[in-house]
């Protein structure tokens, strides 16, 4: 099978295979250059490579063009296997039970044992905190357990995919600014977008706000909040309050 000629002759392939055939992800030769850690001509010639050999496909999205698995649920599955068994994956996966969170009780999906890496596991966390605003409280805590593991380009991938960047980048501006760790507010750099003109409400709850409601929430948006064109009553105290209290636990 092709395939298995292909699979493990450099660690950039195998990082792309895994990437493609392992996490699904369906992503632009751009994207996939920097996740690799290719050249942008090397990744778009291995990728033109493996569509050669029908391992890949592509589509368009926009001006992009996106390529993704072409294998079968059963040839992904073996390359699954594959990598499991001979010790190619290299990925460090985690779960929501890993981190242990405060407060979030019976928050059925998030007490699950499925393993991701950690960028998409916050930003899937982000994209939940959306519709649940103890877990959006909670994620700085998260983010400092999360230390120094994370990669910028990991992160605007699924950022993107997820499309939570304003949010995402509000969390890492905010993380900075109760940690007191400039770290985060270089990532959350990476993440503002100039066409950004319109604030939109953080918890998908409040989209339908308005007279008196609507009136509070604008007000009692943070300054921080306001500078990613993001409304929520919840006021900055309220996050360094829970972070102080349960700071020493994820030391």
């Amino acid at each position: 099978m092709e395939l298995f000629k292909y699979l493990f002759k450099t660690p950039e392939q195998a990082k792309l295979a895994e990437l493609l055939w392992v996490d699904k992800v369906n992503a632009s030769v751009n994207e996939l250059s920097h996740l690799t850690g290719f050249s942008y001509s090397s990744a778009h010639e291995e990728l033109q490579r493996m569509k050669s050999l029908n391992l890949v496909k592509m589509q368009r999205d926009g001006k992009a063009t996106l390529y993704s698995s072409a294998l079968t649920d059963v040839e992904e599955e073996v390359v699954k296997n594959l990598f499991t068994t001979t010790g190619m994956e290299n990925k460090k996966r985690v779960s929501f039970n890993d981190f242990n969170l405060p407060l979030l009780g019976d928050f059925s999906e998030l007490l699950t044992d499925e393993q991701l890496e950690p960028e998409e596991l916050l930003v899937r966390a982000v994209k939940l905190a959306k519709k649940n605003a103890t877990l959006l409280r909670v994620l700085p805590l998260m983010l400092k357990k999360m230390g120094d593991e994370l990669n910028l380009y990991q992160l605007v991938y699924w950022g993107k995919r997820y499309g939570v960047n304003r949010e995402l980048g509000f969390l890492l501006d905010l993380t900075a600014e109760i940690t007191k760790n400039k770290k985060f507010s270089k990532l959350a750099r990476q993440f503002k977008d100039k066409r950004w003109s319109k604030p939109e409400y953080f918890f998908n709850s409040d989209n339908n706000l308005s007279g008196f409601q609507a009136k509070l929430t604008e007000k009692n948006t943070p300054e921080l909040a306001k500078k990613w064109y993001l409304k929520l009553n919840m006021g900055l105290d309220s996050f360094q309050t829970l972070y102080a209290k349960y700071e020493m636990a994820y030391n």
